[in-house]
């Protein structure tokens, strides 16, 4: 589960801020784990595509070594 944005609605601009959003990945068995801020939303592209073994985004690092890799 991911949100694309943490846009404040509240700000008084149309610009978009640097909220930070939470990521929620679930797998039976999944312990537990932080894996830190991310740099960029990429990271999220990048794991899918290292989890289904597809060629990557030229941007993003995978974090799936992170969860326990691909068990």
């Amino acid at each position: 589960v991911q949100a694309d944005h943490g846009n404040d609605p509240n700000i008084g601009h149309s610009k978009h801020t640097r909220e930070c959003v939470p990521l929620l990945i679930y797998r039976k068995g999944l312990e537990g784990v932080q894996i830190g801020t991310r740099k960029t939303m990429s990271d999220m592209g990048a794991s899918c595509c290292d989890y289904f073994n597809v060629e990557a985004p030229q941007n993003g690092e995978s974090f799936i070594e992170l969860i326990g890799g691909k068990n």
